[in-house]
Order: structure tokens, then sequence, then C-alpha cells
């Protein structure tokens, strides 16, 4: 027997010996498909080595790590990017800061990517609505694509990132607004500066808004022939009155008939739409650095934006669910045949509205969580 000794070095400098035995008289096919197996091996291995250390360094926990992650929030300019937890094979970068405007931000650098995106949530939704307009939160979404104060024709936006091999969307939920797009790589920092523009000086003349009232009726139309959405109609109907989850939420053409100014518009924009409400995410292949300079430059202008002086909507809020309103059980006729079982139970700082886990049992007995 021939003995065959093959030596490796990984990513810490300490050699890996792989000792093999051949056989003298072994055919040629043979021993050609056995070095192609050792060949494919090692070329597999040895990046496995190095995305493993590069694994324990990540997940080493520091105390001064665990200070400044719970200080987040508190220290403005601070750049952290150290105990993020990811995927070993994970090869992008995450860095955190929070900008002197008090806008948190999260950069993930990715050399590989072939599209850049950003997205930004802020921290209003239907709860927030008055309860004379249902859906205002809703509209204000739908109003900032309609112009800035540099592009004033609407969707210029969208149009920007449709020549760009990108697009863009948007939802408001009952505690957040969220809006997030894609586009070219070569594109995002003239992107970043047209969608801080979005956020910060959008226009929302009332006039422009009122063509998107049949876009917003259009939309409750349809989740009106929807069954998941009928269910969740039936849950806001039987939440407490007082309650804002009670509200209709997106809002209909009748609701916002009651909005007769733009002011009204203008002032919740401004209210809720502040660098210390927002968190914002950019995503590119630049390296972290680049991309939080980017960021800076471009989310500057969120700057004027100044925080509401009101005291919170919700602090004055009862329970979605009462005592009385509880135990209750619920017969209704379905928009399609199906034999379901909806279970519901509030917990206690869930969520501001006070709903917990919803699991549906369907016919055929497997429970779908919701």
């Amino acid at each position: 027997m021939n003995k065959l000794e093959a030596v490796v070095f990984n990513n810490r400098g300490g050699p890996l010996k792989l000792k093999l035995k051949v056989a003298k008289k072994m055919p040629l096919p043979q021993r050609c498909y056995l070095w192609a197996c050792i060949i494919f091996g090692i070329i597999t291995v040895l990046p496995l080595f190095h995305y493993m250390s590069r694994w324990e360094a990540v997940n080493e926990v520091k105390e001064e790590d665990l200070i400044r992650l719970s200080n987040l929030d508190l220290e403005e300019g601070l750049v952290y990017s150290g105990n993020i937890i990811k995927s070993i094979l994970d090869i992008k970068s995450y860095t955190s800061t929070v900008l002197e405007n008090g806008l948190r931000v999260l950069v993930v650098s990715d050399p590989l990517t072939s599209l850049a995106a950003a997205s930004c949530d802020v921290a209003v939704g239907s709860f927030q609505d008055p309860p004379n307009i249902p859906g205002l939160a809703h509209l204000v979404e739908h109003g900032l694509f309609l112009g800035d104060s540099e592009h004033k024709e609407a969707n210029t936006f969208e149009q920007f990132l449709a020549e760009h091999s990108g697009h863009s969307n948007a939802f408001t939920s009952q505690e957040n607004t969220n809006y997030y797009y894609k586009v070219s790589p070569d594109k995002l920092e003239e992107s970043l500066h047209r969608f801080s523009l979005l956020l910060s000086h959008p226009l929302l003349e009332l006039e422009s808004l009122q063509r998107e009232y049949h876009a917003i009726q259009s939309e409750f139309l349809k989740d009106k022939l929807e069954s998941a959405r009928q269910v969740w109609r039936l849950i806001k109907h039987m939440a407490n009155p007082s309650h804002p989850f009670h509200r209709l939420s997106p809002g209909n053409l009748e609701t916002l008939q009651n909005l007769q100014h733009s002011s009204v518009i203008k002032e919740f924009h401004s209210k809720h739409y502040y660098p210390e409400n927002m968190r914002c995410v950019v995503y590119g292949r630049e390296d972290s650095q680049d991309l939080l300079e980017m960021s800076r430059k471009c989310f500057s202008k969120l700057t004027n934006m100044k925080p509401r002086s009101e005291p919170d909507q919700e602090k004055g809020w009862v329970s979605a669910y009462p005592e009385e309103r509880l135990g209750v059980w619920v017969d209704y006729e379905p928009l399609r045949e199906g034999n379901d079982l909806d279970m519901i139970w509030p917990v206690t700082g869930a969520s501001r509205c006070g709903l917990g886990m919803q699991y549906t049992c369907s016919q055929r007995g497997i429970p779908n969580q919701r």
C-alpha cells in the first residue's frame, strides 16, 4: 500500500493533515475519481472553517457590547456592529446607528447583491386616526407618493424606480406605516435622496389626495370579498366601540369625505413623521461606512421635523375587550363554503389593541396559526 499525505492550512495558520492509503494496483479511473473527491472535499470544507471562525468572533459576548446595545436608543451618533446574530453562512455586514437627528438606521452591506433597497417604518397607524376621520393614516401613506418639495408631480418616485429596475410599495397597519422599495445598486444614493424628501417634505395637497379616495375605496371593496377580511371585520366589530380597534381602519369614500382641509393632513404628518418616531434600513453593495455616510447625508433632511407636542392619544384608551365582551360565541354566514373554528383570546400587554394569538382549525383538523 502507498501512503499519501496532504497538508492544508486553515485560516488560523494551523495545519490540517489528511492521510490516505491508496492501493498500488488501483485502476486509473478509480484513482482519478478518488483524487477528484479529495479536491472537491478540500474546496468545500475550507470555506466552512473560515465561516466558523467568523461565527465564533461574532458571538463573543462582551460586556461593553451589551451596554452599548441597551443604550442604543439613548446615545446619538453611536455606531454598533458587534453582536448581531446571523447565519454562519451570511457574508453580509450589518451596522446600526442613531443619527444626530434621532433617526435609527440599520445598514446592510452585501457586495454580491443585484438590487439595492431601503425601508422606513413610522410608528403611526390607524390607531392614531381621529375618531371622525377613520383612514387618515392610510390616506397619508398614499399621499406621500403624490409629490414633494423638489418633485411636484405625482408618482415621480415610482417612475424613477421603474426606470432603474425597481419598484416601491407601502402599507398601513394598526400601529405602523411602512414604506419600502428596490432599485438598481448604482442608483441607491439618488433614490435615498428622493425617498427622504418623500418622507419629510410631501406636498399633501387636498386636491391631489381626493383622487386617492377612490383608490382607498377600491381597496375597501376588494377586502369585502375576502373571507379572512370578513372574519377580521367581525372581530373588530365585537371590540369596545370606545377603542380605536373598533373603527374602520383602512377608511373608505364615506369616512374620508369628512376631510375638508389639507391642514388636517399636514398636521397629522408633522405630528407623527419625525426622526425619533421612525426606523430605516438601507441595503446596498457599498461597505458599511459608505452606507452610513450615505444615510447621514440623505436623511439629514428630516431634521426640520419636530416631535409631536401633544400627549399620546393611546394613553387614554380603554380595554379593547372588557370582561363583558369575552366568552362570546359567534355564528356568521361565510363568503365561501368551509368549516372553520376561530378561537381568539386577549393577552394583556401583547399589543396596544389587547389581542392575543388566533388559531383557525380547518375541516382537515390541522390548526393554522394566524
